[in-house]
């Protein structure tokens, strides 16, 4: 099997090699994505040493090493397909919308003043709404360009670089959400130990309680701020657009996990974060309709939470997530929606939702001179 890791090796070098000659000509090549490519070019040239390192490198030729060659070998290729298969073919399969979204997204970033660069955006999403904080990148669905209702999932998106990337302008929002996680640490932690002294060690619900710490500590606490970040800074078009994509893609609005962590907390309770949130901010009338609407939806799924719900998701957590990253949003310096008038985006996005309401059956057709509107003054 060595000689078969090392022709492995020797063709995604040569993969890699390859890949740099998919970036445009300086001709045809954008001014948004020129930042991108740079970024990707040297990330390509690290991944041909590190190869070449653990090509070459003796100590991995060993019999007993083998092992771990393959391991190392197949992590650098899962940074790899990152690049290949997100980075770079949205680089090289430009679509004529990508100007557009990224003179968006630097307006919404001005609107709201974000406080680091804007990241770069393509139109050639293989998902929903997603960034790639390394990368400083972010891809949107193709058809979001031409629509109105969906855009202020991008908010959400640009919080992600504010919390996993180590930077000291952004360290006021990881400290709020610090302040959370210590909140959430010392609760289930004091569950943990009260179980453990009952003797309810064997079963199945003190493993719940670490399934549940693990989750809000390594990944939820995010996802809360992101939302909340959003909802801050846009204001009630964010949580009426949680409903819309809810109401398409997310049914399980109150599933929580019990014996293995997930990435993203139940949307029911997403949802009760951004209405604190909305009162927090002056927006209760606003969250008075959207809330009856969003009733409306869980009765027609006839849904209901668990009894367990309510312990891994205290509704005390909620309100101290709405109440941190509040705090951490303003020591940032960023713009919160009720404060942040004449704004075009914001206003546009707010505006689309009381539109729609007024009358969904015709809200297309109203939707698209909106759009047109709003390429033309980006």
């Amino acid at each position: 099997m060595k000689d078969y890791v090392d022709a492995a090796i020797l063709e995604s070098i040569q993969k890699s090699r390859v890949l740099k000659s998919k970036f445009p000509r300086a001709k045809d090549s954008s001014l948004y994505f020129d930042p991108l490519i740079s970024k990707a070019t040297v990330e390509i040239d690290l991944m041909i040493e590190r190869l070449a390192d653990l090509l070459y490198d003796q100590d991995y030729s060993q019999p007993q090493n083998l092992k771990e060659k393959f391991g190392k070998f197949k992590s650098i290729l899962s940074e790899l397909h990152v690049l290949e298969n997100i980075i770079v073919a949205a680089i090289s399969r430009k679509h004529d919308d990508d100007e557009y979204v990224n003179k968006l997204v630097r307006k919404v970033c001005s609107e709201i003043e974000y406080p680091v660069q804007p990241p770069v955006v393509s139109c050639l999403s293989q998902h929903y709404y997603q960034i790639f904080p390394y990368y400083n990148f972010m891809c949107m669905p193709l058809l979001e360009a031409d629509f109105l209702l969906h855009l202020p999932d991008l908010y959400h998106e640009l919080c992600h670089p504010l919390i996993s990337v180590d930077n000291p302008t952004t360290e006021p929002l990881r400290i709020s959400m610090g302040k959370l996680n210590r909140d959430i640490k010392k609760y289930f932690n004091q569950e943990i130990t009260r179980l453990s002294l009952n003797k309810f060690g064997e079963n199945n619900q003190i493993q719940s309680f670490y399934v549940w710490r693990d989750s809000w500590i390594e990944s939820w606490s995010e996802e809360f701020f992101c939302d909340l970040f959003a909802t801050y800074t846009l204001g009630p078009a964010f949580v009426w657009s949680n409903l819309h994509m809810c109401a398409k893609m997310d049914w399980n609005l109150f599933g929580i996990p019990y014996f293995q962590k997930t990435s993203h907390p139940p949307a029911g309770a997403r949802m009760q974060a951004m209405f604190h949130a909305l009162d927090l901010t002056g927006f209760s009338q606003e969250k008075k309709v959207i809330e009856k609407e969003w009733n409306s939806f869980i009765k027609v799924l006839d849904v209901t939470p668990e009894t367990e719900y309510h312990i891994a998701l205290p509704d005390q957590f909620l309100q101290n997530a709405a109440t941190y990253s509040l705090e951490g949003i303003q020591v940032l310096g960023c713009k919160i929606a009720s404060d942040n008038p004449e704004t075009l985006v914001i206003d546009t996005l707010n505006s689309a939702w009381h539109e729609f309401w007024k009358n969904p059956g015709g809200f297309t057709v109203e939707e698209q001179k909106m759009v047109k509107l709003l390429k033309r003054a980006v």
